[in-house]
């Protein structure tokens, strides 16, 4: 695989560190700017359509959290700022937009998108996904998308499947985070 060209943010977020388990070189990445209405409209595509596909967490600072939803959740948007993916016995909360009565940009919301892949030592990728980054740069979710190299079971499939990039380009093209891969 070659690597793409990263898309830079305008004013990039103070020590954009998304995935801080990796070390440096175990990582592409390419930030997008992610203003609130398309943190809405992208949380509304991964979560309502391709939940059956994704796993979602936090990767990295010691811990990592890889969930699968046994359903869509549902999605309800709450008056200062944030929204809540509610999966019925449990949900999650991420502010997406600008608490009321503040006169800047909120430095807890989602600023970025951040399309990763992890790579082995052979920098061959192994992961793909978006991470939601706030204004300070800490990683707010993280999201896989199907991957080529391995199965819904996470083992190694024979040989990749490169439709299984399918989400990953459609997303990438939409937020101008470069071009498509195989």
């Amino acid at each position: 695989m070659r690597a793409l060209p990263a898309a830079r943010l305008n004013a990039r977020p103070r020590a954009l560190t998304p995935l801080p388990r990796l070390p440096a070189g175990n990582v592409d990445e390419w930030p997008v700017r992610l203003p609130p209405e398309e943190t809405l409209r992208v949380l509304a595509e991964l979560f309502g359509l391709h939940w059956r596909d994704i796993r979602f967490g936090i990767l990295g600072g010691g811990a990592e959290w890889e969930m699968r939803a046994a359903h869509a959740p549902r999605l309800i948007p709450l008056s200062d700022g944030t929204i809540t993916l509610h999966f019925g016995g449990w949900h999650l909360h991420l502010r997406v937009g600008d608490r009321p009565g503040l006169d800047r940009p909120d430095p807890e919301r989602i600023h970025a998108l951040v399309f990763f892949r992890l790579l082995d030592e052979e920098r061959s990728p192994t992961d793909w996904g978006v991470a939601f980054v706030s204004g300070r740069g800490e990683q707010q979710l993280a999201v896989l998308l199907p991957n080529p190299v391995r199965g819904e079971d996470d083992r190694p499939l024979p040989r990749p499947d490169w439709t299984r990039l399918a989400l990953w380009n459609q997303l990438r093209r939409r937020y101008g985070a470069g071009d498509e891969e195989a």
